[in-house]
């Protein structure tokens, strides 16, 4: 029996949401210079740095000492004035042998926060919800917070020297 479930989450932050959000459209393949310590790759496959509808993404990365990879589909991002989202599903990968299908959401609103909503449905009874992949998200909106609250007026330096 196919048993579906919903991760929802807020993190609030203190950067602009234009400003944040482009980090994920726009940078996303910097992931591996902020976090090394989880991310081995991330890669636009087709190549370029901007994620547009129907790009695919392919991360490799590091949970609890064990390595992983999957290839993520964009499903579509919409830029309005006060909100952004982005959303990726797991095509192909390592996640996709504990769960059927994956989806993720990020949807980052002008009233500071980032809303996060992972859609899953579990390959078998034994296969655990993932909350390991919540934790990192959160990680990941935390600092990718931290760097553009604090580079806010720095948009022209280079922040991830190659």
């Amino acid at each position: 029996m196919a048993q579906l479930g919903k991760l929802q989450f807020k993190v609030d932050i203190k950067s602009p949401a234009d400003k944040f959000f482009g980090f994920f459209k726009n940078n996303m393949t910097r992931l591996v210079q902020i976090f090394p310590e989880n991310y081995k790759s991330v890669e636009i496959l087709g190549g370029g740095v901007e994620i547009e509808e129907g790009s695919v993404v392919s991360f490799k990365y590091v949970l609890e000492q064990q390595e992983y990879s999957d290839d993520c589909k964009n499903k579509g991002w919409r830029f309005r004035q006060r909100i952004s989202s982005i959303t990726f599903t797991v095509i192909e990968g390592d996640m996709l042998k504990l769960y059927k299908s994956v989806k993720a959401n990020i949807q980052v609103t002008g009233s500071g926060s980032a809303n996060w909503v992972i859609e899953y449905e579990k390959a078998n009874d034994s296969a655990p919800d993932p909350e390991i992949y919540k934790d990192l998200a959160a990680k990941v909106v935390l600092l990718v917070d931290i760097l553009k609250s604090r580079l806010v007026f720095c948009d022209d330096v280079e922040l991830y020297p190659q």
